[in-house]
């Protein structure tokens, strides 16, 4: 509801929408991927709020990862990781993807920021099975 209403929390919400319908609905990635890019798209053409901004780059990096295009999941993510570089999630995305690259140095150095954070957070939990299944 807070979605089709508009109004200042629409960036955010439209955010953390297109990540749960990614997540839980992958039959509608495309749905997912086109919520988060009209939000960023509305973002940039207002000028403001950079945070908004990298988060939906984040949310649209892990979308195109989802979908199998790990390159351009990497443009989004990296430019993500500059202004959200204290977010185990964005780290853990980071860490997936450029292991699917085959850059197992970055991948290890991402994933080992994200096993630092929060143990709540489910990527935190995540990044450490990952690691210990590379061996790290």
């Amino acid at each position: 509801k807070l979605h089709a209403k508009g109004g200042s929390y629409r960036v955010m919400v439209s955010n953390d929408l297109s990540y749960l319908v990614a997540t839980y609905s992958p039959d509608r990635m495309d749905e997912a991927y086109g919520i988060a890019k009209r939000a960023h798209n509305l973002v940039s053409q207002q000028g403001g709020n950079a945070l908004g901004a990298a988060a939906l780059r984040d949310t649209l990096g892990w979308i195109e990862h989802l979908k199998g295009d790990d390159g351009a999941a990497l443009k989004h993510l990296s430019r993500s990781i500059a202004r959200l570089q204290d977010r185990p999630e964005v780290h853990y995305h980071l860490g997936v993807t450029y292991q699917q690259l085959g850059n197992t140095i970055w991948a290890k150095f991402h994933m080992e920021r994200a096993a630092s954070g929060d143990e709540k957070l489910a990527e935190v939990g995540k990044a450490k099975e990952l690691l210990k299944k590379w061996g790290s």
